[in-house]
């Protein structure tokens, strides 16, 4: 299924999961949202925030750009509360329907990263592909939107202290 039609089906719930501007939030349709950027072949963020807000955040450290060389992946425990995850669904929810496909773009630039945000409700997962090569300005707009996601996640995992690290040798 393209990203665009799996937007397009999950735009509606994650709308839903939020209230109109000025009032609390409505409890989210999702149960789990996961995210993760990887470059080269390797991680460089992955995520997961549960309903209730618990989680994790991992970030690789070392030579991350490099595509040969050792790299460590440390990892947090993070704890935004169901507030937290409420507010990360808001603002996905600002999310184009339906989203762009990367493939269609007319200014593409290689070897940049690229990921996945997967959205989890019981058996059923959405997954919306992305790549930050495409340059265009529709896309660079979804792509915005995505690192504001990663952004309020990436706030809560720094907050928290390594639970624990994976050391990656040379050449992974």
């Amino acid at each position: 299924m393209s990203g665009g039609r799996v937007l397009g089906a999950m735009a509606p719930a994650l709308l839903a999961s939020c209230a109109a501007a000025g009032t609390a939030p409505s409890p989210p349709e999702w149960e789990a949202i996961a995210f993760e950027v990887n470059s080269w072949g390797r991680p460089v963020v992955a995520w997961t925030v549960r309903a209730d807000g618990s989680g994790e955040w991992a970030e690789t450290v070392g030579e991350r750009d490099a595509p040969v060389g050792p790299f460590r992946v440390e990892h947090h425990t993070i704890a935004a509360g169901s507030t937290g995850f409420r507010e990360l669904a808001a603002v996905l929810a600002e999310l184009p329907d339906p989203a762009p496909a990367s493939d269609d773009c007319e200014l593409f630039a290689t070897d940049m990263p690229y990921g996945t945000l997967r959205l989890t409700r019981a058996a059923t997962t959405r997954e919306i592909a992305f790549n930050e090569g495409c340059r265009d300005p529709a896309y660079r707009a979804f792509i915005a939107t995505l690192k504001r996601a990663d952004a309020l996640v990436e706030s809560w995992g720094k907050a928290a202290p390594v639970s624990r690290s994976e050391e990656f040798p040379r050449g992974r």
